[in-house]
């Protein structure tokens, strides 16, 4: 993949202001679609910005830790912070 999703791109431009800090995350998150996953790079790159809190650092531990260990604890832990909306970032983010 050469661009993220439409979503994807919008939120980080949402939670990051720094420029410098939205390409990285932006050339961080494109990983995800070379790397095998158990979960869907979408769904691992939304769960990801959701417990970023635009802080370029919890991403960047995010990765390091190897996604907790295991991708799906990212997005478990990123629903239960999102308030369990139950479809586990299969849908895009919607506009705010």
């Amino acid at each position: 993949m050469t661009s993220l999703p439409e979503d994807i791109t919008s939120k980080i431009a949402q939670l990051f202001h720094s420029a410098a800090d939205r390409q990285q995350v932006q050339e961080l998150l494109l990983t995800l679609w070379t790397i095998p996953l158990n979960v869907g790079a979408d769904q691992l790159a939304r769960g990801i910005l959701i417990l970023s809190n635009g802080q370029m650092e919890e991403v960047e531990k995010i990765f390091a830790s190897n996604f907790y260990g295991d991708p799906r604890d990212v997005i478990l832990n990123a629903e239960i912070k999102d308030g369990k909306p139950g479809h586990y970032f299969n849908l895009p983010f919607r506009n705010n």
